[in-house]
């Protein structure tokens, strides 16, 4: 399945400040719009300096499942240890920000 429409931008961890979520400096976050009218599904990927690309959200990696997990650079918050009744539990910093910002960049009604 091919997107219609990839709509991208350099973001930082200055843009972003303390709300960064990542442990790279910066990147290219992708929105790819698949559909051409309405319900749109919006895939979202980051890239890094060294071209890897990430899934950043389930439908790019439900779409895109050959794509790196995020998790291999989503800053971690802190760990819960393993109970005898529980594994380990890793926190992790939000991703709305930068989610939300990956979202702004599609306005559906200029789409196409």
């Amino acid at each position: 399945m091919q997107p219609a429409r990839i709509i991208g931008s350099h973001v930082t961890q200055e843009q972003f400040g303390g709300a960064w979520p990542l442990t790279v400096p910066a990147g290219t976050l992708h929105a790819h719009v698949f559909g051409q009218t309405a319900p749109f599904s919006v895939a979202l990927t980051f890239e890094t300096a060294d071209g890897t690309v990430y899934a950043a959200n389930g439908i790019a990696r439900g779409i895109m499942p050959e794509l790196s997990l995020l998790h291999a650079i989503w800053q971690e918050t802190e760990r819960l240890p393993a109970t005898e009744d529980t594994p380990e539990v890793v926190l992790r910093k939000d991703l709305l920000a930068l989610l939300s910002f990956g979202l702004t960049l599609v306005d559906i009604n200029q789409a196409f």
